[in-house]
């Protein structure tokens, strides 16, 4: 982990956030993923509301992937990414 840190240049692990470029789920990397960090995000992403947003999101990324389904797939992520 501390050496990919030090490589890699991305803001973001998972991959909706990635391609989203901002966080929609959440990241508990490392020493961030104790019990107290894992159980406080689970409660707070339970709630209705937060929950409906995060759905809401996560189906925007999967419609902008969509809308460019008969390009390579690489260069579908890249423009939803960068935003070309």
């Amino acid at each position: 982990y501390w050496l990919a840190k030090r490589l890699v240049k991305i803001d973001y692990v998972a991959l909706p956030n990635i391609l989203a470029n901002k966080q929609i789920v959440p990241e508990l990397i490392q020493d961030e993923a104790t019990a107290d960090n894992i159980c406080r995000t689970v409660q707070q992403n339970l709630t209705p509301q937060k929950y409906q947003q995060q759905l809401h999101e996560l189906s925007q990324t999967t419609q902008t992937l969509r809308q460019q389904s008969n390009v390579n797939p690489a260069v579908a992520v890249i423009n939803a990414w960068f935003g070309f």
